[in-house]
């Protein structure tokens, strides 16, 4: 490779855009030991055939280490992941990994560490040791939602106190009690299931209003909205000012809380899908003034839905999501800026 060869292991930085390396130019990766980022991206669809064909653990210096599209020898990381001291950011997007070893913990400076990994429908879920909380330094934990844990329980995230965003939590595969302790958090992504942990999850968030920057809702649960605590439970939720993206499933809920200024404030992105409200949202959602994406599948039992003059002013950012495909009522406006896709 001569030439090549030399460029190789002079380089403290290195981007491999493929999906197969050759034989020689994993060797010649393996004998620059003095590398500050390793990046293996894959834009195809297609998962990089190569298995634990590098021993990181000789990359003494190394900082940065992106395996996107990767597939590791029985689904596990190489041996020597924990020799990375100096390590900053772990990617392992969309790469095939079913387990993580303990020694992952062990890396003292890591910032970033992102486990959204390759997942099928008949893909084991993500195994991962119980230990990630003992990661001090870390800001950024981006979850795969199909994982579980070493040992069994709920992944615990109280220590992390450094930590600003996290995505792919959930209620039901996470300890969430502690979130709202968490005093740099400020990018939140949780999936939540049962009234309890949401009632949790809204005191959180409005106890902590001026420390969080952007909050993504899912909420996926069979309650009913209308009994006195619902209604209530519902009426905090919207107040929150960082709640951006809500998705809710399931819901029994006549009629959504009227709309005040301080209500549904930056509200960018609304799934209602199922909610079967027994009232006509449209009086409410055509007033919500950062609104861009909406869904309304299956959420009104009535025939008729009407969209006001002033409704939906700026719809020209306003995308209807599958909106009303599923609903055959009567639509109809009165010189509103929007038209029924």
């Amino acid at each position: 490779m001569g030439r090549e060869e030399s460029s190789i292991c002079k380089t403290n930085r290195l981007v491999i855009h493929v999906e197969t390396l050759d034989n020689d130019l994993y060797y010649n990766i393996g004998e620059a030991k003095n590398k500050r980022s390793l990046l293996f991206l894959n834009k195809g669809s297609r998962i990089m055939k190569r298995y634990n064909c590098i021993k990181f653990g000789i990359f003494k210096y190394l900082k940065i280490l992106v395996l996107e599209c990767y597939t590791f020898e029985n689904g596990k990381l190489p041996e020597g992941i924990e020799k990375l001291k100096l390590l900053k950011l772990l990617s392992l997007k969309k790469s095939y990994v079913i387990e993580l070893p303990p020694s992952i913990c062990k890396l003292p400076c890591l910032q970033t560490l992102n486990l959204k990994v390759d997942f099928a429908v008949h893909s084991p879920p993500l195994r991962l040791p119980n230990s990630i909380y003992k990661m001090r330094r870390l800001r950024h934990l981006f979850l795969n939602s199909h994982r579980s844990i070493i040992g069994g329980g709920k992944l615990k995230l109280e220590g992390l106190n450094e930590l600003e965003m996290i995505t792919g939590v959930s209620s039901w595969g996470d300890d969430i009690t502690h979130l709202g302790n968490l005093p740099n958090l400020q990018v939140l992504e949780v999936r939540i299931l049962g009234e309890q942990n949401l009632s949790m999850m809204v005191d959180h968030m409005l106890n902590h209003q001026e420390r969080f920057r952007s909050i993504k809702l899912w909420i996926d649960m069979d309650v009913n909205m209308n009994s006195e605590d619902g209604s209530t439970l519902l009426g905090r939720l919207v107040m929150c000012r960082s709640l951006h993206f809500l998705h809710t499933r399931f819901w029994r809920i006549s009629k959504l809380p009227a709309y005040e200024v301080r209500l549904y404030q930056n509200v960018i992105d609304l799934d209602l899908s199922l909610s079967m409200t027994e009232e006509d949202p449209m009086e409410i959602l055509e007033k919500l003034p950062m609104l861009r994406s909406l869904r309304l599948n299956h959420a009104y039992m009535g025939r008729k839905m009407v969209c006001g003059a002033t409704g939906f002013l700026n719809s020209e950012n306003l995308i209807w999501k599958t909106c009303l495909i599923w609903w055959s009522g009567e639509w109809r406006k009165e010189q509103c800026p929007i038209s029924l896709l």
